[in-house]
């Protein structure tokens, strides 16, 4: 970038030390490539070839743009404008005006001028002298050929940061749409979201990258999977009500919330892994009125998320709330469909020899191999209908085998157990065995369907679980068993 002085400014009283010294000045302050650098050097050759005290104000579509991290501790920007300044910005010209018509001034002992580009102002310098001679007709001819300089230098700066930024942009819409395309077409879960945070921290460079998953419909407890500097952290517990921060806020609002700066006192508590977090961006994974999960994203830089930032990874969230939703549907199909198959290869394979008995055992132990539960049953009803001749289910709901998985002991593996006399203490005793399809409304639903059904967690309890005292979350899925 070459400064030269505006050919159209008025310098016809300077001498050519003068005119040295502000080709020196354009052709240093050229070299600055930061807002911080120019206004430093700027200031600095000012204040020591005019002997005089300087504040800068910069406009502030201006100074937001260009502001970096710690610019705003310089002593020297204002951001309040003296009534000088404000003049000076409101009029477009140096105030005073030594030649302002017949009232010719000599001197004055402090001047403010515009930081003009064309017909736009970018800011005001005000210089002042205390206990000094003021500033001559000269002296102001060659601030006026400064101001010039560092007007166009702040311009091509902003012209330069506003061409970074677009290039940043295009190159995070790239990512994000060949994100997107590899993972709507991704059907395995935990793949899925392993390949999501494993792109999002590599490819945007962030500290932290974690996805929550809500469990069906319920947003008390989420699943966590995380990635940070230190590589992929194993799953988490999250409960919603007993945290306090931006995760927390989101999910209560079904908003995204973006803070730039995790140091100021927002009202958001701060965890130890938390403490090296300057920024962070937490979008909802809605999908439709579904709601999926949270995509918390941390920076150890401050200011990272601006508003074109945010839209273009609300794009990528919805995307990713579209994915992880048809990988659930395709897991609970293929789910369903695996228990339907495998029970009917079971029960086909079975000899009419084999005792009642064993043919519960066998059951149980073939979907032991390829589903892992904590506790299971099988359950049988009298198929009669009631009087009404509607075929209602109204007859008893009776427990016939349970298996229980036990907690390994010390060099031993996890092993299961049948505890079916000591649920039957429990559950058959009752004056009306129909009672229990009324208690736990679920085995009812199960029983009147054709296939597999999965137990919400908002829903009401069915025996095993009510049982063995599960927590409100625990998933069931129930097969009927059909013929």
């Amino acid at each position: 970038m070459s400064l030269q002085p505006s050919p159209h400014s008025n310098h016809k009283n300077l001498d050519n030390n003068q005119w040295h010294e502000l080709l020196k000045f354009a052709e240093v302050l050229s070299t600055q490539l930061s807002l911080e650098s120019q206004l430093s050097f700027a200031i600095w050759i000012l204040e020591s070839l005019f002997s005089c005290h300087s504040r800068v104000w910069l406009a502030l579509p201006f100074s937001d743009l260009l502001r970096s991290e710690g610019l705003q501790n310089n002593a020297t920007l204002v951001s309040d404008l003296s009534p000088l300044m404000e003049q000076a910005y409101r009029e477009r010209q140096i105030i005073p005006n030594l030649r302002s018509g017949s009232k010719e001034v000599d001197v004055t002992s402090v001047i403010a001028i515009p930081l003009l580009i064309n017909d736009e102002v970018l800011g005001t310098i005000q210089l002042d002298r205390e206990n000094q001679a003021g500033f001559t007709f000269e002296d102001v001819d060659l601030i006026n050929g400064f101001a010039i300089q560092i007007s166009i230098a702040l311009n091509h700066l902003r012209q330069k940061t506003l061409d970074d930024k677009l290039e940043q942009y295009i190159d995070q819409l790239t990512w994000i749409t060949k994100i997107s395309q590899s993972i709507l077409s991704n059907l395995d879960r935990d793949n899925l979201l392993n390949s999501v945070i494993s792109l999002l921290h590599q490819k945007f460079g962030f500290s932290r990258v974690n996805i929550l998953i809500a469990r069906e419909d319920d947003k008390k407890v989420l699943t966590q999977i995380g990635i940070s500097e230190d590589g992929i952290e194993p799953k988490k517990t999250y409960y919603y009500e007993k945290e306090n921060g931006p995760v927390a806020w989101c999910i209560s609002h079904l908003e995204p919330i973006a803070i730039n700066d995790l140091d100021l006192n927002n009202g958001f508590s701060v965890s130890n892994l938390e403490k090296n977090i300057r920024s962070e961006l937490v979008l909802p994974l809605i999908h439709g009125d579904l709601f999926i999960g949270v995509l918390d994203l941390c920076s150890n830089t401050s200011n990272s998320f601006e508003p074109d930032t945010i839209k273009i990874f609300q794009l990528l969230s919805e995307n990713i709330a579209g994915a992880i939703r048809n990988a659930n549907l395709y897991r609970s199909e293929h789910m369903r469909r695996l228990i339907s198959d495998r029970l009917h290869d079971v029960v086909g394979s079975l000899s009419a020899d084999e005792s009642f008995d064993n043919i519960l055992h066998i059951i149980l132990d073939e979907m032991e191999q390829f589903l892992p539960w904590d506790a299971a049953a099988i359950w049988l009803t009298d198929t009669s209908g009631d009087e009404s001749g509607l075929g209602q289910f109204t007859s008893s709901l009776r427990l016939i085998s349970t298996r229980i998985k036990e907690k390994p002991t010390e060099n031993d593996q996890i092993h299961s157990a049948d505890y079916t006399e000591i649920f039957n203490q429990y559950i058959q005793n009752t004056d009306d065995v129909n009672d229990l399809l009324t208690i736990y409304p679920w085995i009812s639903e199960v029983v009147n369907t054709k296939i597999p059904g999965l137990r919400r967690s908002s829903s009401t309890y069915e025996p095993l679980g009510a049982i063995l005292g599960f927590a409100s979350e625990y998933s069931t899925l129930g097969a009927p068993l059909n013929y």
